[in-house]
């Protein structure tokens, strides 16, 4: 497998499912039957996962059918003829979903890496906020606890007012915090935050947050706890990324871990999940002053 191969997975299929033309069931069945995380799961296996994701969607044979009346002849159409003269030598067997992913990895993959630039974590950043929102549904309000967390860059003094947008409120180091997001279902929600610094962490899910799926209502960052303002002065920025499907992104940190510091790969994946999935992506900027 090309090493870069897992880097850009996500993105690559994404990408190929527009290329393909792909939509609804057939996009769905096709990603996630190619992810290399699924890649020992048997068809009745993913099947029946989809089917509990997907209930409205996916049927026992769903999958099944999205492949061969739609994806096959597609693929064939763009190129696609599995030839392996060890394995498949008179291309028999090329509608497989094996054959598929062999044929993705040794001849499309190479030429879209060749032509698809790195982008920096702050450059996925910016394409993060500008899909967002400014959203009332985001609040911070002080607090009078003494601890600290001390990791976390964030500190406010008083309450956001969401009719203060778009001139962002101002607060001081030293302020003890906590986020409020009023969520109207029941479902999954990603919160991530870029620091003055330009550390960018995953706040939710964590330790600090409700474990998945978060109940319908308002929740509190850090739970049970507070967060305290920490040098430098400069805008802090959240995003706020909820779904009512699960997320298929295999680095959310778990209930009992620490808040996880996010690279390049998780943000392109975080913007391939809003890219193919039908999410609310709110946002809320503020400044640390002395």
């Amino acid at each position: 497998m090309n090493k870069n191969y897992k880097y850009w997975e996500s993105q690559f299929l994404a990408q190929k499912v527009r290329d393909f033309g792909f939509s609804g069931q057939a996009a769905i069945a096709f990603e996630r039957r190619l992810l290399e995380e699924n890649h020992v799961k048997n068809d009745s296996t993913l099947s029946g996962e989809l089917q509990e994701e997907y209930p409205l969607l996916f049927s026992i044979n769903t999958m099944r059918d999205s492949w061969h009346k739609t994806i096959y002849p597609a693929l064939q159409e763009h190129g696609f003829d599995y030839y392996d003269e060890n394995k498949n030598p008179n291309g028999k067997y090329k509608k497989s979903w094996e054959g598929v992913r062999k044929w993705l990895l040794e001849a499309i993959f190479p030429e879209y890496i060749k032509t698809t630039p790195s982008q920096t974590s702050i450059e996925l950043w910016q394409e993060l906020w500008e899909k967002s929102e400014d959203s009332s549904n985001i609040s911070i309000e002080e607090s009078s606890s003494k601890n600290d967390i001390p990791h976390l860059g964030v500190a406010v003094i008083g309450v956001f007012e969401p009719n203060l947008q778009p001139d962002w409120p101002s607060f001081r180091i030293g302020s003890q915090i906590m986020y409020q997001l009023k969520l109207n279902n029941r479902g999954y929600l990603i919160v991530a935050e870029k620091f003055a610094s330009g550390e960018i962490y995953c706040l939710a899910p964590s330790k600090l947050s409700s474990a998945f799926p978060v109940p319908w209502g308002r929740l509190v960052l850090p739970k049970n706890d507070v967060f305290t303002v920490q040098p430098p002065m400069g805008y802090e920025e959240i995003l706020a990324v909820f779904s009512q499907d699960k997320p298929q992104l295999n680095w959310l940190p778990q209930a009992e871990d620490d808040p996880l510091e996010l690279q390049t790969e998780h943000l392109a994946d975080l913007l391939n999940h809003i890219n193919q999935n039908k999410c609310e992506v709110m946002r809320y900027k503020y400044l640390i002053t002395s």
